[in-house]
């Protein structure tokens, strides 16, 4: 009984060093990953006469659960929590856009014109000496009504984060 119980125990060991010994797996990469990020953006509004609301606001894109092609775009707040929910848009991959379908309505926003453009603009990493890097830059409106009056807020600002950055 001690010998059985010694061999299994020895088995048991091996099997987990065997496990432990695995190449590392493969990431899953969303199909949606060129817009998966976190951008700092400026927020305005359009028409006459634009409005700056914020500067260096957070603005978070991610990939939907069903892993197809749309994406979920939300703030720290400043209109989507305010004003409306998150918003989910189509993205067209190759051509790095991306809008919402339909229009806005009382209960939901829309995205007009949306695009991701590589590698478009530097910036200096805060923490970091060196030189300016280049990151992707990302544009957008987003379309709502409050209080019966239809709204249009353009967004612009450069990548913070992606996809790479949390998977590493």
């Amino acid at each position: 009984m001690r010998i059985k119980s010694l061999i299994l125990g020895l088995l048991s060991g091996l099997s987990l060093l065997a496990v432990s010994c695995d190449k590392k797996p493969d990431l899953f990469y969303p199909e949606a990953k060129d817009f998966c990020g976190q951008w700092k953006c400026t927020v305005e509004t359009t028409g006459d006469p634009e409005d700056v609301w914020a500067e260096d606001l957070g603005v978070y894109t991610y990939n939907t659960a069903a892993n197809d092609a749309t994406i979920w775009v939300s703030d720290e707040g400043l209109i989507f929590n305010q004003y409306i929910d998150i918003v989910k848009a189509n993205v067209d991959i190759n051509a790095l856009s991306f809008q919402s379908a339909g229009e806005a309505t009382e209960d939901a926003g829309v995205i007009k014109k949306g695009g991701i453009f590589k590698n478009a603009v530097k910036v200096k990493p805060q923490y970091l000496d060196g030189d300016a890097i280049s990151v992707d830059s990302i544009d957008f409106t987003v379309e709502f009504f409050y209080k019966d009056t239809k709204f249009s807020v353009h967004y612009f600002g450069h990548r913070e984060t992606g996809w790479e950055d949390y998977v590493q």
